[in-house]
């Protein structure tokens, strides 16, 4: 979450102990002191300078170190208190993409049936004690939390990835799980830069995989070999929470619109921690939770996930697009980093910010701006029609229609983050603080194109 965010959730759940992994993190705590009042400990995960302290007794705040506490705890052992399925367990607040965030109140009863069910739904595949599974998801990613539970109550060993998800792939070599809870982004962003790296066309359909000479067999085996080592070479096993949508299912979700997913049972939470309004807009009156998905049977009986009911629009000539399922497709260029894709009511095309991957810009096109800096060339003519063919190229792969392919973008050279009130706790998208963030961005390119489309 981003400062304010986490300001908002200190105060409302009345937080008094806070952890922090780092010395800047908990500078930053107490230089808020005023705004969060009920805080009394902060326990620091590494070392504590003598400023530090200073700033902590200035503050009437004690500050200790995570190590102590640790040591404390195996000289007075405390008798175990088991929960009861009911008791709460977790107030993991949302994203907070529109407005604050809910606090979401899980008890232990919801964890144990959602675990429970994915190790039902694994059968003969579920995890042993001789599984190894990487946690690289932030907790605050409920996918992450049952997933860990469920590691646990098989048994399963769990290493942490080291913070920086440039350096995932190192970690997992390192590490070389066995288990590896993925989120679909990540699955197809590695995909293609594998494709790209290797300069493999060969496009691999999951359901049936053919190929019409031996160089393509050659280049693909050559590319899940690699795809597979950057895993570590041991995986078996990987479950994500979602899965890309063929042309076939969006074509059907637009003439379908307006099925959102709704769950009843004793994994569904017990309501929003002191937000009576959310809980009373989340929790119908017999009990149903309206997750704001919207959902498809298949034939075999599963339920797919198609597209969130807020991240849809009309644009101006009567046609539905789903902003998150483009930006997933667009995604998976080498190309880009970040996207923000926008669509107005009032006009007939989208638009979209994107912040470039320097590593495979430069890669590109470095010779030919030898003596500029990155700033300089973000923004050229080149480098907007480079990434604009390969999206071109990525949503024609995809089934995207004409009206939901990007027609005009505005590249920018830093990466938006969490920190800055662009991004939630799990990395998604604030669609409000990047429409507002690039207002003008996005007024410019409409107006500069809107006499051609």
């Amino acid at each position: 979450m981003g400062p304010s965010a986490c300001t908002f959730i200190m105060n409302q759940a009345e937080i008094e102990l806070v952890i922090c992994d780092e010395e800047n993190k908990v500078k930053r705590l107490i230089e808020k002191r005023k705004e969060t009042p009920k805080l009394k400990i902060i326990l620091c995960v590494k070392s504590i300078s003598q400023e530090l302290e200073d700033l902590a007794n200035e503050a009437n705040i004690k500050l200790h170190l995570f190590s102590d506490v640790e040591k404390l705890g195996e000289l007075h052992s405390v008798q175990t208190l088991l929960p009861k399925a009911s008791d709460l367990s977790i107030i993991c607040y949302t994203s907070g993409t529109t407005g604050e965030p809910k606090g979401a109140m899980v008890t232990h009863g919801n964890i144990v049936s959602a675990a429970s069910v994915m190790k039902l739904v694994m059968g003969k595949s579920s995890l042993t004690k001789e599984d190894r599974m990487i946690s690289y998801l932030p907790l605050a990613h409920m996918f992450e939390q049952k997933v860990q539970t469920m590691a646990f109550l098989e048994g399963c060993s769990i290493g942490f990835f080291g913070g920086d998800f440039k350096l995932l792939e190192d970690d997992m070599r390192a590490l070389q799980p066995t288990f590896f809870p993925a989120v679909p982004r990540l699955l197809n962003k590695w995909c293609e830069k594998a494709r790209s790296l290797c300069g493999s066309k060969v496009n691999i359909d999951l359901n049936s995989i053919n190929f019409k000479t031996k160089e393509e067999l050659v280049s693909a085996h050559h590319m899940l070999e690699s795809f597979k080592e950057s895993l570590g070479g041991r995986v078996r096993m990987i479950i994500t929470a979602a899965a890309p949508l063929s042309k076939d299912v969006f074509e059907f979700y637009t003439k379908c619109l307006g099925y959102e997913v709704c769950i009843k049972g004793h994994n569904v939470l017990k309501g929003y921690f002191k937000n009576p309004e959310k809980t009373a807009e989340a929790l119908d009156d017999e009990g149903w939770f309206h997750s704001g998905d919207i959902g498809m049977w298949l034939p075999n009986g599963t339920l797919k996930l198609i597209d969130r009911k807020k991240n849809i629009m009309k644009l101006s000539q009567g046609e539905y697009v789903a902003l998150d399922r483009i930006e997933t497709v667009y995604s998976a260029s080498p190309y880009i980093s970040q996207i923000y894709v926008h669509g107005d009511s009032l006009k007939s095309f989208l638009v979209a910010v994107v912040i470039p991957s320097k590593e495979f810009v430069l890669l590109r096109c470095k010779e030919i701006f030898e003596n500029k800096t990155w700033n300089e060339i973000c923004g050229t003519p080149m480098v907007k029609q480079l990434i604009l063919e390969d999206m071109q190229r990525l949503g024609t792969a995809a089934g995207l229609n004409s009206f939901e392919q990007v027609k005009v973008i505005h590249t920018q050279p830093e990466a938006m983050t969490l920190e800055g009130g662009f991004l939630t706790a799990t990395q998604k998208t604030k669609r409000e603080t990047w429409c507002k963030y690039f207002a003008e961005e996005i007024k410019a390119m409409y107006e500069c194109n809107e006499e051609i489309f």
